[in-house]
């Protein structure tokens, strides 16, 4: 298990030591769904590890669609809740939870291409059932995890976001299917217009609107560009492309020149800058997740992982396919300023937070 991997650990308990405000946790219990993915993994463990530091207790629940995968990926020190995003069957869920950190949905570029209404359809749809569960199990707060792609929505489109009014929970008592129904059509519409890549920041933004706007106590974040070990098969991000390359021994293939710029973060500073945001933050709060400092070009990038693992980066013309799957956005560097100001800082440095990443997954 990555758990058993001493670099991990280690950053474990950085997160732990820059997350601000975890001691409010304590005796308080938590849901997070994407509990599979590179962040929501990262900030289960995380929450495993402060329990087993002996500092406190967090009853912790780990929502996916295989709990015999989660059960495998984290052992039994924690409950685990079977999560369909667009089932409103909430038997196997707590009655009642504290928090809940949402960071389920499809966030791999060929997932954006080949399955773009799925994309919308979770990210809408299926936020609005967990919100409406969230309601009925009297939540203290609920916490979105957006994208910084958000940034690359056209103004025209963000207006017309904006102008989309739903029922608000109150008028549909527990039910809020109707609420988001306003978004959802709307939604496809843009796509249909902008074409399929733009399901992904479309329905991102519209989402936090939606979740926004309802009467639960809610915040919103934007992780940049997130790296770390929990990798799934289907994720074909490039940066999991180039260290999956690289820990096999093979040169680090670029389809670009690989001259976008982008901040980048190690999802340990992820995990600490959104559970910091999810305690500290005013209601209504969005808030760029990432750290100062960590800018670097695709390339860079690709040039840092190669360092660390021992392998050259060269580079291929992009075929139809790459090129599809590329985000059109050439400069996505986001604010760390926000989050600084609720007193966290950044553990690590992007080329010790590569080294380590590399070699997790070397081991």
């Amino acid at each position: 298990m990555v758990t058993d991997n001493e670099t991990y650990v280690s950053d474990l308990k950085a997160a732990i030591e820059h997350t601000v405000g975890i001691d409010e946790l304590n005796g308080k219990s938590i849901l997070v769904t994407g509990a599979s993915g590179t962040i929501g993994s990262f900030i289960v463990d995380e929450l495993i590890h402060y329990n087993k530091s002996g500092k406190g207790w967090i009853t912790i629940f780990a929502a996916g669609r295989n709990v015999d995968k989660l059960r495998e990926r984290f052992g039994e020190d924690i409950s685990f809740v079977r999560y369909d995003m667009l089932s409103k069957d909430f038997k196997e869920f707590p009655e009642h939870v504290d928090y809940i950190i949402h960071a389920a949905g499809n966030a791999y570029p060929s997932a954006f291409i080949d399955r773009w209404k799925e994309t919308v359809e979770g990210n809408i749809l299926g936020t609005a059932n967990i919100l409406e569960y969230g309601k009925r199990a009297n939540i203290h707060r609920f916490l979105y995890v957006s994208s910084g792609e958000v940034y690359s929505v056209e103004q025209s489109i963000v207006d017309n976001i904006a102008e989309i009014h739903g029922k608000t929970f109150a008028e549909t008592s527990d039910d809020c299917s109707e609420f988001a129904s306003h978004y959802y059509n709307e939604i496809l519409s843009i796509v249909e217009q902008q074409g399929p890549r733009s399901c992904y920041p479309v329905s991102k933004l519209a989402t936090e609107e939606m979740s926004l706007e309802s009467d639960l106590d809610c915040v919103v974040v934007r992780p940049c560009h997130t790296f770390g070990p929990g990798i799934t098969g289907s994720d074909d991000r490039a940066h999991v492309q180039f260290v999956k390359r690289a820990i096999s021994g093979n040169p680090i293939v670029l389809n670009s020149p690989g001259l976008q710029e982008r901040s980048y973060n190690y999802a340990a500073d992820a995990s600490s800058g959104i559970l910091t945001v999810l305690l500290t933050a005013k209601k209504g709060d969005v808030v760029d997740i990432c750290a100062p400092g960590n800018v670097v070009t695709i390339k860079g990038l690709a040039e840092l992982i190669g360092k660390a693992a021992g392998v050259p980066v060269t580079a291929k013309e992009a075929d139809e396919r790459d090129l599809k799957l590329q985000s059109p956005i050439n400069k996505q560097i986001l604010n760390p300023d926000k989050l600084v100001s609720l007193g966290w800082t950044k553990a690590f440095d992007l080329e010790t937070a590569v080294d380590h990443f590399v070699k997790i997954m070397q081991k």
